[in-house]
C-alpha cells in the first residue's frame, strides 16, 4: 500500500511538472571587464574604457560598485524585473548602481543598492533618463547617450563622497552635430553629386579632348575638387563613422552614370549627324535627277 501511494505520488509530481509552464530566464553573464557589460555592442572601445576606469576608480576609492549593462533581449521579463535580476545575479549590493539599456526596444532602467537610494530619488532617476540619455538615444546615438547619462549619475556619487569631479562633463541636450546629422549628412551627399559632375566634366575635358588651352589650371581645379571630396568624406566619418562607406559607393555609381550617360550621349549625337547626313546626301542626288530631266 505504502508502495503504490509512493508509486502514485511520483505519478502526481511528473503530471504537474510536464502540465504548469515554466520558463527559465538567462541573465546576461558579466564580462571580464566587471564593470561594463556589452552585450548589444553599443559602446564605442573609448568609451568602454573610460567607464571602466571611472568605475573601478569609485570602488577603490569608496567601495561603489557602478556598472552599465547593454543587452538586446530582456528574455520575457519586464525591464524592472530584468534589471533587479541582473542587479542581484552581479551582487552590486548596497552601494550599487546599475544602468541597463535594452536596445531592442530602447528601454533604460536604472536600479540602485540602499545607500545610494538615499542620494537618488524615483523622481531624480527619471529625470536623469529624460534629460541625458534620451536625447541622444533618440537620434541613435546610444555610445554617447550612455556616457552623458552614465556622467550625470557619477557627478552626484563623487559630490555625496567628496570626489573630485572636475573633469566630468555633462550635455543637457544633444550637440548641434548629433541634432542636425540627417541634414548635414543630406548637405555632404548633395556636394559630393555637385563635385562628381564637375570631376566628370573636367576628366572628359583633359583627357578625351586633345584640343584645348589652359591644361594646367583644369588640372589644378581637378585636385581642388579631388581635396574637397576627400575632405567631406573625412567630416562624414566625424558625423557618422559608417557613412562613409555608402558615401562612397553612390559617389561610384554617379560618377559611372555621368561617365556613361554622356558616352550615350555622343553615340546620339552621332547618330543623329549621320542621319542628318545622309538626308542632305538624298536631297542632293534627288535634286541632281531633277535638274537632269529639267535639262
Amino acid at each position: 500500500m505504502v508502495y503504490n501511494m509512493k508509486k502514485i505520488f511520483i505519478y502526481i509530481l511528473i503530471i504537474v511538472v510536464l502540465v504548469i509552464p515554466f520558463r527559465v530566464y538567462a541573465i546576461v553573464p558579466r564580462s571580464d571587464a566587471v564593470f561594463v557589460t556589452d552585450e548589444a555592442e553599443l559602446l564605442s572601445d573609448e568609451t568602454t574604457e573610460y567607464i571602466l576606469n571611472v568605475s573601478e576608480f569609485l570602488y577603490k576609492q569608496k567601495r561603489i560598485n557602478y556598472s552599465v549593462v547593454t543587452i538586446e533581449d530582456l528574455e520575457g521579463l519586464e525591464p524592472s524585473e530584468y534589471c533587479e535580476s541582473v542587479f542581484e545575479e552581479y551582487n552590486l549590493g548596497k552601494k550599487g548602481l546599475l544602468i541597463l539599456v535594452d536596445s531592442t526596444d530602447a528601454i533604460i532602467r536604472v536600479q540602485i543598492g540602499g545607500e545610494l537610494g538615499k542620494i537618488f530619488t524615483e523622481n531624480t532617476i527619471s529625470e536623469f533618463i529624460n534629460t541625458y540619455f534620451a536625447p541622444y538615444i533618440e537620434h541613435n546615438d546610444w555610445d554617447k547617450g550612455i556616457k552623458n547619462g552614465y556622467n550625470a549619475f557619477l557627478k552626484v556619487i563623487c559630490e555625496a563622497y567628496e570626489l573630485d569631479a572636475s573633469e566630468v562633463t555633462l550635455e543637457a541636450d544633444v550637440d548641434f552635430i548629433t541634432k542636425y546629422q540627417e541634414i548635414i549628412l543630406g548637405f555632404f551627399m548633395l556636394s559630393i553629386v555637385f563635385i562628381s559632375k564637375l570631376e566628370v566634366d573636367l576628366y572628359r575635358r583633359m583627357f578625351n579632348n586633345k584640343k584645348y588651352k589652359d591644361a594646367a589650371i583644369d588640372y589644378a581645379v581637378f585636385g581642388c575638387l579631388l581635396a574637397m571630396d576627400l575632405f567631406i568624406l573625412v567630416l562624414t566619418y566625424l558625423v557618422k563613422d559608417y557613412m562613409v562607406i555608402l558615401m562612397l559607393l553612390a559617389q561610384f555609381i554617379i560618377i559611372y552614370a555621368l561617365y556613361n550617360n554622356r558616352d550615350i550621349e555622343k553615340i546620339e549625337s552621332e547618330a543623329k549627324n549621320t542621319k542628318k547626313r545622309r538626308v542632305r546626301r538624298k536631297k542632293v542626288v534627288i535634286n541632281n535627277r531633277i535638274k537632269k530631266k529639267d535639262r
